[in-house]
Protein backbone atom coordinates (compact mmCIF):
# COMPACT_ATOMS: atom_id res chain seq x y z
CA UNK A 1 0.00 0.00 0.00
CA UNK A 2 2.75 2.49 0.88
CA UNK A 3 5.16 1.57 -1.91
CA UNK A 4 4.08 4.38 -4.31
CA UNK A 5 4.57 6.95 -1.53
CA UNK A 6 7.78 5.70 0.11
CA UNK A 7 9.88 8.62 -1.19
CA UNK A 8 7.28 11.26 -0.34
CA UNK A 9 5.73 10.22 2.97
CA UNK A 10 6.80 9.03 6.38
CA UNK A 11 4.22 6.96 8.16
CA UNK A 12 3.92 5.19 11.48
CA UNK A 13 1.44 3.98 14.03
CA UNK A 14 1.21 6.62 16.76
CA UNK A 15 -1.29 4.55 18.74
CA UNK A 16 -2.75 1.10 18.20
CA UNK A 17 -5.53 2.67 16.14
CA UNK A 18 -3.80 5.73 14.58
CA UNK A 19 -1.66 5.55 11.47
CA UNK A 20 0.02 8.92 10.89
CA UNK A 21 1.28 10.30 7.56
CA UNK A 22 3.66 13.25 7.20
CA UNK A 23 5.69 14.62 4.35
CA UNK A 24 9.13 13.01 4.20
CA UNK A 25 11.61 15.00 6.27
CA UNK A 26 8.96 16.78 8.34
CA UNK A 27 8.87 15.85 12.01
CA UNK A 28 8.76 17.40 15.46
CA UNK A 29 12.51 18.06 15.58
CA UNK A 30 12.24 19.97 12.30
CA UNK A 31 9.38 22.00 13.79
CA UNK A 32 11.43 22.88 16.88
CA UNK A 33 14.37 23.81 14.69
CA UNK A 34 12.35 26.05 12.39
CA UNK A 35 10.50 27.87 15.20
CA UNK A 36 12.81 28.07 18.21
CA UNK A 37 16.25 28.44 16.61
CA UNK A 38 15.28 31.72 14.86
CA UNK A 39 14.07 32.96 18.25
CA UNK A 40 17.57 32.48 19.62
CA UNK A 41 17.15 29.19 21.47
CA UNK A 42 19.61 26.33 21.11
CA UNK A 43 18.47 22.73 21.03
CA UNK A 44 20.77 22.04 24.00
CA UNK A 45 18.53 24.39 26.03
CA UNK A 46 15.32 22.54 25.22
CA UNK A 47 13.43 19.92 27.19
CA UNK A 48 11.09 17.78 25.10
CA UNK A 49 8.47 15.35 26.40
CA UNK A 50 6.88 12.53 24.48
CA UNK A 51 5.07 9.25 24.61
CA UNK A 52 4.81 7.95 21.05
CA UNK A 53 6.91 6.95 18.06
CA UNK A 54 6.20 10.31 16.40
CA UNK A 55 8.04 12.03 19.28
CA UNK A 56 11.37 10.23 18.68
CA UNK A 57 13.01 12.92 16.54
CA UNK A 58 12.11 15.62 19.07
CA UNK A 59 13.35 13.54 22.03
CA UNK A 60 16.70 13.01 20.27
CA UNK A 61 16.95 16.66 19.16
CA UNK A 62 16.33 18.35 22.50
CA UNK A 63 19.09 18.81 25.03
CA UNK A 64 16.99 16.79 27.46
CA UNK A 65 14.58 14.27 25.98
CA UNK A 66 12.06 12.91 28.44
CA UNK A 67 9.77 9.96 27.85
CA UNK A 68 6.61 9.61 29.86
CA UNK A 69 6.23 6.43 31.92
CA UNK A 70 3.33 5.46 29.66
CA UNK A 71 5.47 5.96 26.51
CA UNK A 72 6.23 3.22 24.03
CA UNK A 73 9.34 1.23 24.95
CA UNK A 74 11.26 2.39 21.86
CA UNK A 75 10.94 6.00 23.01
CA UNK A 76 11.97 5.19 26.57
CA UNK A 77 15.10 3.55 25.19
CA UNK A 78 16.32 6.72 23.43
CA UNK A 79 15.21 9.29 26.03
CA UNK A 80 17.65 10.87 28.47
CA UNK A 81 15.22 10.07 31.24
CA UNK A 82 11.79 8.62 31.93
CA UNK A 83 9.37 10.56 34.12
CA UNK A 84 6.02 9.83 35.70
CA UNK A 85 3.08 9.14 33.40
CA UNK A 86 0.88 11.86 31.97
CA UNK A 87 -1.79 10.82 34.49
CA UNK A 88 0.69 11.49 37.32
CA UNK A 89 1.77 14.98 36.15
CA UNK A 90 5.11 13.77 34.83
CA UNK A 91 5.78 16.98 32.92
CA UNK A 92 5.24 19.18 35.99
CA UNK A 93 7.34 16.81 38.09
CA UNK A 94 10.26 16.95 35.65
CA UNK A 95 10.07 20.71 35.07
CA UNK A 96 10.20 21.26 38.84
CA UNK A 97 13.60 19.53 38.84
CA UNK A 98 15.03 21.85 36.18
CA UNK A 99 13.31 25.21 36.74
CA UNK A 100 13.61 27.05 40.03
CA UNK A 101 10.39 28.26 41.59
CA UNK A 102 8.13 25.51 40.28
CA UNK A 103 6.60 23.51 43.08
CA UNK A 104 4.35 20.56 42.52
Amino acid sequence: MMEPFKDKLSCMFTAPFYFEFTAKGIDKAKALDSVLIPMGYKNEEMIAFGDGHNDASMIKYAGIGVAMENAVDDLKAIANEVTLSNEEDGIAYTLSKYIKGIDI
